[in-house]
């Protein structure tokens, strides 16, 4: 990856790809100026041998979670809607704090980038096994995801692509819902697709949806089946 500056986050290596963007692993910045301290103090002459330990440790140490963040990139993408506009209405949604919503870290959005907590347990498309035999678990996981869809929904914002993919693994097997890029918000200006655009992940989409063009009547049960797909999958 080319250098870019990302208000000194500093990306570490690479988390995925999708359509409109790539995802870092990404330093914190406070963590970045620690590592340039330490890094400083090794080329001095004066340095004894417990000095040189700490310093050497405290550079080369693996990062703890809350200095790490995940650093998403957009991309621009021929023939669709403009990734800034997807980019703008995804920051909006994060910025307004809900519950069980990634936390939003940094964003700008003239330079298309934002930087969100970090999941070390990824999502539950790595882990298609986890309630295998545990109903009980699936279920209490399950009902917070949908409760967070409800949420949403009581505002009019419908996701349109709620899957596996999307669902990271949070503390306590907690279900956190991400990837706003294609989402509805109601009563804005633009629309985040095309006029003869298809979104959202076939394999999960309802039916009556699949029409290879823009749905213009987009709804609430878009994503509640949807959600009905993703209990089957747990």
């Amino acid at each position: 990856m080319a250098k870019e500056q990302f208000g000194d986050w500093e990306p570490i290596r690479n988390l995925g790809r999708g359509g409109q963007s790539e995802v870092y692993l990404a330093r914190s910045p406070l963590r970045v100026a620690q590592r340039k301290v330490f890094l400083s103090a090794l080329s001095l002459d004066e340095l004894n041998a417990n000095s040189f330990a700490t310093a050497s440790y405290e550079y080369a140490r693996p990062e703890r979670l809350s200095e790490l963040g995940a650093l998403k990139k957009f991309n621009i993408r021929v023939g669709g809607a403009p990734a800034e506009e997807r980019l703008k209405k995804e920051i909006a949604i994060l910025r307004e704090n809900r519950a069980n919503l990634p936390r939003l870290l940094a964003a700008n959005e003239v330079k298309q980038w934002m930087v969100t907590e970090y999941f070390p347990g990824g999502t539950l498309e790595k882990h298609p096994l986890r309630y295998k035999g545990k109903p009980i678990l699936a279920l209490r996981a399950f009902r917070i995801l949908v409760k967070t869809v409800a949420a949403l929904h009581k505002d009019g914002i419908v996701h349109r692509d709620i899957k596996p993919a999307n669902i990271f693994i949070g503390s306590y097997g907690k279900l956190i819902l991400g990837d706003f890029g294609i989402v509805f918000v109601p009563g804005t200006d633009s629309r985040l697709t095309i006029t003869d655009e298809q979104v959202g992940p076939w394999e999960h989409m309802p039916p009556w949806a699949d029409i290879d063009k823009r749905l213009e009547d987009v709804r609430p049960n878009f994503d509640v089946y949807m959600l009905g797909r993703v209990f089957c999958c747990l």
